[in-house]
């Protein structure tokens, strides 16, 4: 049986206001606070979509956006997704919502980095090639550190390895 997503509160009343997570602006302590709350799981608040965003762009990623699994699964058909995303999950009439970090390496295979591993089903599945899944979790069902850790994968290409063992899907 697939596990419930982790509580990441959606705060749709301030889609405007800049995060107070990350007053950082240099991209590696940007990295390093990423690493520190994703990670190292050290105490952190959940990360809304805006503060997803908002911390990608002050590390220099000016382009980057959260996208819906069915957003991102119509760019990649058309050869068209960002380099690097995050994937943003509602399961139907949930309040609560799971981020899953995303990139394109070199070949063009795409890397999808769920913090919970396989306990998720891939919320992806592009027809036209190799997906890339990182299967083990990472992240404790009781936590909310999804949106560090999907950053975290994303815009380092998995380099920091937030998230490891991939094995290719398709």
């Amino acid at each position: 049986m697939k596990s419930k997503l982790s509580a990441t509160p959606i705060d749709f009343s301030d889609k405007n206001r800049r995060s107070v997570i990350f007053p950082l602006r240099n991209k590696e302590s940007i990295f390093k606070a990423l690493y520190e709350h994703g990670k190292l799981n050290r105490d952190a608040p959940p990360l809304r979509v805006c503060d997803v965003e908002d911390i990608a762009k002050r590390a220099g990623f000016h382009s980057f956006k959260v996208y819906s699994p069915e957003e991102y699964n119509s760019k990649a058909e058309k050869m068209n997704e960002p380099k690097e995303a995050v994937l943003f999950i509602i399961k139907k009439n949930a309040n609560v919502g799971h981020f899953v970090g995303v990139f394109t390496d070199d070949q063009n295979r795409i890397h999808y980095g769920d913090s919970f591993g396989s306990m998720n089903e891939v919320a992806i599945n592009p027809s036209n090639r190799k997906l890339i899944v990182a299967h083990n979790a990472v992240q404790n069902p009781s936590t909310s550190n999804c949106g560090y850790l999907a950053l975290l994968y994303a815009l380092t290409h998995n380099k920091l390895r937030p998230i490891d063992r991939n094995d290719e899907k398709h």
